[in-house]
């Protein structure tokens, strides 16, 4: 059996889990093609209870059955009933983190060790108490309960700087419910300051709503005269809310949506524009600012001192979100990496299994584990917070305990159109009692109402509502205490050493003025970098100055090859944008039609693009204009790769697919998930996967190769002209024969994964300890090596007479590997 931790993201819309295996995290596929699901249960007729994507397919047809937004109502006293059976909201938790702990445990011979489910800072014990009843309900091992916020940042820092004494502020606008909190980081993690702040009946689902309004107004009487027995209109209405949920994501990257329309006797389609969506989510958002200001208020913290706002939540990509909190504070505002799984990640960083048990009831103050590096350690001893002892383990059936009791919170409607039913599955014990918890006092909160048209329609379209997960690109942190860009290169060489007493020369290094978000481009010109504050920088390559600058947006990547003096790049928001590499000046611009957080590839005369909606398109380098496009059906997140012609992508279904300079797909292999790659060695094409193995097919036809694998994970990989490069997890770099998978030599070296490259005639390594080594690409013999004193996430970028790789810091480096 292996040990394991398990960070459980029990969201209002969605939820995530991912695993903490000594220290090396893993989302948990809970669904398809991305790592959450949805947040719903439903109860069959016969059987047992539904969870994810099955139960919203089966609630459809019969939305009576089907619950949702339970987690608004954890602590109701009121039992929903379907039925004529009460069932508490707890027991729908309990079903949902049932199947969720089932899933973490295949494959791994058994439950986790360590449980840290995660909840909203603004509850309260008496709330908390009952996501405890659930969890023990659920069958769950040692639970520890962490505010969702904490669990943000402690993911924050281990993708960005964030140096002592710096302030964050998380801003956390989910599915249902809104938190702010103002957290420090300390020598041992973070400390949150003050009070969490937030809106408990405010998220995603009530904009959703918003556009289910809009379209109503729009339809008006038409919608008059639809049966609300009749299954159809049921299943179409469904099909409505979902259009409403993609119209209102689409609005994130546009100014106008269409939703198709297709009830019967009514097919039609309703535009949508972005400001008439803001005009009635604005009044919600403001109350958002307002808490943020609170929180504030309460951490003693005026809004200058903050190092960075952090966005989390898939409703914080809505424009109308980073103008008003950017606009209030007047901070730099990001968006958190791997929004889907986020707090997920950061729950499974707090639940090391070697951490002990502290069974200390109350708010974390600190978060205890390994921030700010390159790979997640096993956290040391967990600071204070909520625990309870293990009950029982999944597949058990847990200690029964009498009904809850809570106050009833007001909803986001004071009156809704329609009843909210929640089922009740089968297969759980009866309702639970825990320690009796006094019961807070219910606090006025605003009620939003979104305009309404009365009658059935409106009725079966909030019967109808099924919650929806929102992607938001990938955005990453700029470390502070860094010079401007274009402060004056330095070309005095850091300080340095080599075990052979052989180093590179340093030509000259330079402040960029952010931290990178990729390996360099490289022409014979210019180097050119993109900048986690959204701005491609180019570089004079002789002597490092500063020669042109353009902000395009957050998330920003650049494609490592400049061809036909274009610079292709890409952004969060899915836009591909080609720029004059000699001026700077933006050329054209195009979307790939939803986010990335992929760079584009430059391969004359096409640039390619994927989205994570599965797309990948080809556009002209010079013009922009798209030549073809490509659906695959799972969500791309790794750059495409050009191989004689052949475009090769990894798809979030598992499968590489080889594809045609003309569009047409060439063959289809699956491999398994990929986490690195594809890179290109010789005729094959390979991928890490997620078991850290790697494996091969030959890019003419799509045929797999033998598959490379050894004791040590292997992390990464580079490709050369004919040999695969691996970085290991203990250090060593080998190459590899990847039609054969023979080990060609080893480089040992005792650290954490290296970041190769592949040269003309060797294989250059960018180690996160500042280290730069360059080995020989036939033998593995160390050329060079050089200490830079810097820190390095990324792999360097070189061509025959130069090597440019940027470190943590924004430093921009310029080497010459001696002859």
């Amino acid at each position: 059996m292996v040990e394991y931790g398990l960070g459980i993201d029990f969201g209002t819309t969605c939820t995530a889990a991912a695993v903490n295996v000594d220290g090396s995290l893993e989302t948990v596929p809970l669904g398809f093609p991305g790592p959450q699901m949805p947040t719903l249960v439903y109860r069959p007729q016969h059987g047992e209870p539904l969870v994810g994507a099955a139960a919203e397919q089966r609630g459809d047809t019969d939305p009576a059955r089907l619950a949702r937004d339970f987690k608004r109502r954890i602590g109701d006293p009121v039992p929903a009933d379907l039925d004529e059976s009460p069932l508490a909201a707890q027991e729908l938790a309990a079903v949902l983190l049932r199947q969720v702990a089932a899933t973490a445990a295949e494959g791994r011979g058994g439950p986790p060790s360590r449980v840290v489910l995660t909840h909203p800072a603004v509850w309260g014990r008496y709330k908390r108490d009952r996501l405890l009843e659930a969890a023990r309900l659920a069958g769950l091992p040692e639970v520890t309960l962490r505010a969702e916020p904490e669990a943000l940042a402690t993911r924050y820092a281990a993708t960005s700087r964030v140096g002592l004494g710096e302030t964050l502020l998380v801003y956390d606008l989910g599915g249902g419910i809104f938190d702010a909190a103002v957290l420090l980081r300390t020598a041992d993690g973070f400390e949150l300051l003050g009070e969490p702040e937030g809106v408990e009946q405010l998220g995603g689902a009530d904009f959703d709503e918003a556009m289910l309004s809009l379209v109503r107004a729009t339809l008006g009487d038409r919608l008059a005269g639809l049966d609300p027995d009749d299954p159809a209109v049921f299943e179409a209405l469904a099909r409505l809310r979902r259009e409403c949920v993609a119209a209102k994501e689409a609005l994130s990257f546009d100014t106008r949506a269409e939703i198709e329309v297709a009830l019967p006797r009514l097919h039609t389609r309703v535009s949508i524009r972005r400001h008439s969506l803001e005009a009635m989510i604005g009044p919600a958002i403001h109350e958002t600012v307002a808490a943020v200001r609170r929180a504030l208020d309460s951490a003693s913290v005026p809004a200058g001192r903050l190092r960075r706002v952090v966005l989390a939540g898939g409703s914080s990509r809505i424009p109308l979100v980073h103008q008003m909190v950017s606009g209030a504070l007047g901070r730099p505002v990001t968006l958190l990496d791997r929004a889907e799984s986020g707090i997920a990640l950061g729950a499974a960083q707090l639940c090391g299994v070697a951490a002990p048990v502290i069974a200390t009831y109350g708010s974390a103050k600190s978060l205890g584990g390994q921030v700010g590096v390159d790979h997640p350690q096993p956290c040391g001893p967990l600071p204070p917070a909520t625990v309870v002892g293990r009950a029982s383990v999944p597949g058990r059936e847990p200690d029964p305990v009498g009904p809850p009791s809570s106050p009833r919170h007001p909803a986001w409607n004071a009156e809704p159109t329609a009843p909210h039913p929640l089922p009740s599955p089968r297969g759980l014990s009866t309702a639970v009692v825990a320690t009796p918890t006094p019961v807070p006092a219910v606090a006025e909160r605003r009620s939003y109402r979104w305009p309404v048209i009365g009658g059935t329609a409106a009725v079966l379209l909030a019967v109808t509502t099924v919650a929806a997960a929102i992607a938001w690109p990938v955005d990453r942190d700029d470390p502070g205490g860094r010079a401007a860009a274009g402060t004056p290169p330095s070309t005095s060489a850091p300080a340095s050493g080599s075990a052979g007493g052989t180093e590179a020369a340093v030509l000259w290094r330079v402040a960029t003025g952010a931290g990178a978000t990729g390996p360099p481009a490289v022409s014979a010109q210019r180097i050119v970098v993109g900048g986690q504050d959204g701005t491609l920088r180019a570089f004079r390559r002789a002597d490092g100055k500063l020669d042109w600058q353009v902000t395009l947006g957050a998330g920003l990547r650049v494609s490592t090859r400049i061809d036909g003096d274009v610079v292709v790049a890409t952004t969060g928001d899915g836009e591909v944008t080609g720029i004059d590499a000699d001026g700077g000046a933006v050329l054209w611009r195009r979307s790939v039609g939803a986010p990335t957080g992929a760079r584009a590839v430059a391969s004359s005369p096409l640039a390619y693009a994927v989205g994570r909606n599965g797309v990948l398109d080809a556009y002209r380098i010079g013009s922009g204009s798209r030549r073809w496009r490509l659906h695959t059906p799972g969500e791309m997140n790794r750059p495409p790769l050009v191989v004689s012609g052949i475009v090769v992508v990894a798809s979030g279904d598992g499968k590489l697919y080889g594809v045609s300079p003309t569009g047409t797909q060439r063959w289809v292999t699956r491999v398994g998930k990929a986490t690195d790659g594809p890179v290109a060695a010789g005729n094959a094409a390979c991928v890490t996967i997620d078991n850290r193995t790697v494996r091969c097919v030959r890019v003419a036809d799509g045929a797999e190769l033998s598959g490379i694998s050894q004791a040590t994970p292997i992390v990464r990989i580079a490709g050369g002209r004919s040999v695969l490069y691996t970085a290991a997890a203990d250090g060593s770099i080998a190459g590899w024969e990847p039609d054969t998978a023979k080990v060609l030599w080893r480089y040992p070296r005792p650290a954490k994964a290296g970041f190769p490259a592949a040269g003309s005639s060797e294989v250059d390594v960018a180690y996160p300890d500042g280290t730069l080594a360059g080995l020989d690409a036939r033998s593995g013999e160390e050329l060079w090596r050089n200490a830079t004193g810097d820190r390095f996430a990324m792999e360097p970028a070189s061509d025959p007479t130069g090597i440019f790789v940027v470190g943590t810091t924004g430093t921009l480096y310029a080497l010459k590997p001696p002859p």
